[in-house]
């Protein structure tokens, strides 16, 4: 385990840290450093395949800012959660997406379009597979397979 100080000047810091490593890609460690407001502040952490996972020492009290602006957004949040349960959208407004989506003409017509030549395409490839499967059983001797000129005069003088 190695410890070592580093002074931060940008900050007027200095930062203590300790880390070791099991030699499978699992790193484990601590840092500790003084913050703005001249506490101490101390995070340990496991760095392993799944990703960098701190756990601080003590988490920072909100400012009254934050905690307001945390109750504001919670108080938006259910408002709009109940409106939404009850089916409407914020405001009373009707919202264009709850009905879904709906197409235009030029959707429309690339939907029919592309359907109509998908069914094409589908009956054309039927009509070949019919052919075939016809040609295959009116000779029965062409079985698919090559099986060299001696074999295939021997087939088709005795088929």
């Amino acid at each position: 385990m190695s410890s070592a100080i580093k002074p931060d000047v940008r900050l007027a810091t200095s930062i203590v840290n300790t880390e070791v490593s099991d030699g499978s890609g699992v790193v484990r460690g601590a840092f500790s450093y003084v913050d703005p407001k001249n506490q101490l502040r101390t995070v340990q952490y496991v760095a392993d395949e799944h990703g960098f996972h701190p756990q601080l020492s003590h988490e920072q009290e909100d400012t009254e800012a934050v905690k307001a602006a945390k109750r504001k957004h919670l108080a938006l949040y259910n408002r709009i959660a109940q409106e939404h349960a009850a089916g409407g959208a914020p405001g009373g407004l009707q919202s264009a997406y709850a009905a879904g989506p709906r197409n235009t003409e030029a959707v429309a017509y690339a939907t029919h379009k592309h359907l109509s030549e998908y069914e094409r395409i589908a009956a054309e490839h039927a009509r070949m597979r019919a052919e075939l499967e016809a040609q295959r059983l009116n000779n029965p001797q062409e079985d698919g397979q090559y099986h060299g000129e001696e074999e295939q005069q021997y087939l088709q003088q005795h088929y």
